[in-house]
């Protein structure tokens, strides 16, 4: 079919590149046009002969990576677009200011307004509060059901059994953070978010890419919701209603604290039969003392009466003289004959002693004091007496045991009306001190009630004025909510089948080039080899 043969094709190749090696550098002046046109037959026979040769090669390869391709489209599966559109009020285009007798014109758009509000679209933080909102299951594919599903299922997990070794080869290297499943899903749906602003317009356009349409319209509504807060609390120029709001709520439970306080005070202390309790302690309090005034009268009488009766009973005897018998007091006769024997011996001494003398003086004293002693000797003497009970201290004694007993009656009702005057006056006291501090409650009540009143007020009105002034603060509208591109953004079947052709061809040919190339060296070896032995 052709004029060469192959190994003779292949070695011209060959020589003619180990020839252009050789001479690779061309002087100034000098054209490879020649060389190029001398080579242009041969190796062009030589490359459709190549390709001829290894057809067969070039199919397989081909027909290898677009099943690979096509294997790899089922495993990702396509995706699509969710695409929502907000308009912006945002006035004049910015340009230059212009000035008016040298004052400056401000204007009402500028590009850092459009960047400020791309900024928190596409902020880390935003996704992650949408993400955290949502929940690891909403983004956990749903069982499969189908035998085909099962097997997209298995190469899906495969692809990602292989995706989580290399990020933790990564992470154990120190090349990779490590990540949590919901973090890993917030990266991938940041990097799938795209806000970008439609040119010579004020509409700001939101695309999220997404295998899961429906999924992609829900967190692109979580999306726009959260921005829609976050816009609001960038662009508030000041915390009023929030700090109304807690004054309010906290001046609502104090006040509900302290009414729940009075009213238990309330039931606690009976507060409200304190007046009647009062007035009756006032009236027994009364009695009380009239009472205790009358019996410390009467205990003052006893005592006196008491005091009387001991007295009398002091100067009565125990017993008294009933009946007695007297006889000559023999004592006195005693003195009688005593004194008479002194006198005659008083007569025999006078006869012999002088007077004045110390006989006669010792016989006078002796004689006087005889004398003296028969004087104080009674004539009659007791001889027989019977005694008996003194029947009025008997009496007296029985008056005053009455007496006694009614003292210790007066004396413990006396003890017992003082006991009960005092509990009376601390009831009084109690009643005084609740009175007081109910009073002092109530006051307090009503002071977070006023309290409580004046903070809603004004919470109200700041709530009022903050509806009115998000007008003016909420400068964007939905012009289009999410919505799902029912036609798949990619992966093109079309260019992966194409690129996974010419891939195949690709590395078919390489493989081939490589295998003929090595055919080629052994067939020149050999030849080499055959005319040195000849």
């Amino acid at each position: 079919m052709l004029d060469y043969s192959r190994a003779q094709l292949l070695e011209v190749l060959l020589v003619r590149c180990s020839m252009r090696q050789e001479s690779h550098c061309v002087t100034p002046g000098e054209s490879s046009s020649g060389d190029t046109s001398a080579l242009l037959g041969p190796e062009l026979l030589l490359v459709v002969d190549f390709y001829w040769r290894r057809r067969y090669w070039l199919l397989a390869g081909m027909l290898a990576t677009m099943a690979m391709a096509l294997a790899y489209l089922c495993i990702v599966g396509p995706r699509y677009d969710v695409v929502a559109s907000l308009y912006y009020r945002m006035g004049q285009e910015i340009m230059p200011p212009p000035t008016i007798q040298g004052k400056q014109i401000l204007v009402t758009r500028r590009k850092e307004d459009v960047n400020n509000e791309i900024e928190i679209l596409t902020s880390p933080d935003l996704m992650h509060e949408v993400v955290a909102s949502l929940g690891e299951a909403f983004f956990t594919p749903p069982p499969p059901v189908t035998q085909w599903q099962k097997i997209k299922r298995t190469l899906s997990n495969a692809k990602r059994a292989v995706t989580d070794t290399v990020q933790l080869a990564l992470e154990k290297l120190g090349l990779r953070p490590k990540l949590t499943q919901l973090e890993k899903i917030e990266l991938a749906l940041s990097e799938q978010l795209d806000v970008e602003l439609v040119e010579d317009t004020d509409v700001m356009s939101i695309t999220l890419t997404t295998p899961a349409p429906d999924h992609g319209e829900i967190i692109l509504e979580r999306l726009l919701e959260a921005y829609h807060i976050r816009h609001l609390a960038t662009h508030e120029d000041s915390g009023v209603r929030q700090f109304f709001t807690e004054q309010t709520q906290q001046r609502r439970e104090e006040l509900r604290a302290s009414e729940a306080r009075l009213l238990e005070f309330q039931i606690e202390n009976d507060v409200w039969s304190l007046d009647t309790t009062t007035d009756e302690s006032m009236s027994l309090h009364e009695k009380l003392q009239q009472d205790i005034v009358s019996a410390e009268a009467q205990l003052a009488s006893l005592e006196t009466e008491l005091k009387s009766i001991d007295l009398q009973l002091a100067d009565q005897p125990e017993s008294v003289l009933i009946r007695r018998r007297q006889q000559f007091n023999p004592v006195r006769a005693e003195y009688q004959e005593r004194i008479a024997t002194v006198a005659l011996a008083g007569a025999a001494i006078a006869s012999s002693y002088r007077e004045g003398t110390p006989e006669t003086l010792s016989w006078q004293e002796q004689r006087e004091a005889l004398q003296r002693g028969h004087q104080l000797e009674p004539e009659l003497v007791p001889f027989d007496e019977e005694y008996g009970l003194n029947s009025a201290r008997v009496a007296l004694q029985a008056t005053s045991h009455s007496k006694s007993a009614e003292l210790d009656g007066l004396r413990k009702r006396v003890e017992v009306l003082h006991r009960r005057r005092q509990e009376v006056e601390q009831t009084l006291e109690k009643n005084v001190r609740v009175r007081s501090q109910a009073q002092q409650m109530q006051r307090e009540v009503e002071l977070l009630s006023k309290n409580y009143a004046t903070y809603a007020g004004s919470y109200e009105e700041a709530r009022i004025t903050e509806v009115m002034n998000q007008a003016s603060l909420a400068n964007y509208r939905v012009v289009s909510p999410p919505t799902a591109i029912l036609t798949p953004r990619g992966p093109s079947l079309k260019m992966v089948l194409v690129a996974a052709a010419v891939a195949g061809m690709a590395m078919a040919s390489g493989l081939a080039l490589v295998w003929d190339i090595q055919t080629a060296f052994r067939v020149r070896t050999r030849g080499k080899k055959a005319i040195e032995k000849a």
